[in-house]
């Protein structure tokens, strides 16, 4: 399976690198009351795809932090109690 999503992340990767390398034309962007003329669409595409990367990078980070909190809890629980009791601690 992680074989599958990095290689599914590399051909992503190719395909900006490609589409940012062909598309190099100036460009007026507007976001809100932010103005930028002038700017290569590559590296528009480029900055997007960045922070894009970076937010599923930190939203991974967070829900990986959560899931190891939960589980050392459980193996708190689970040695010190039967599993019903268990199921009733966690929550679930």
């Amino acid at each position: 399976m992680l074989q599958l999503v990095l290689v599914v992340a590399l051909v992503f990767a190719v395909g900006i690198a490609v589409f940012a390398v062909q598309n190099t034309a100036p460009v007026e962007v507007a976001f809100l009351v932010w103005r930028a003329q002038g700017v290569a669409a590559s590296v528009l595409v480029l900055v997007a795809a960045a922070l894009g990367a970076g937010t599923a990078l930190l939203l991974g980070t967070a829900r990986e932090v959560q899931l190891r909190w939960r589980l050392r809890a459980l193996e708190a629980v689970v040695p010190t109690q039967d599993p019903a009791e268990a199921k009733v601690a966690v929550g679930v």
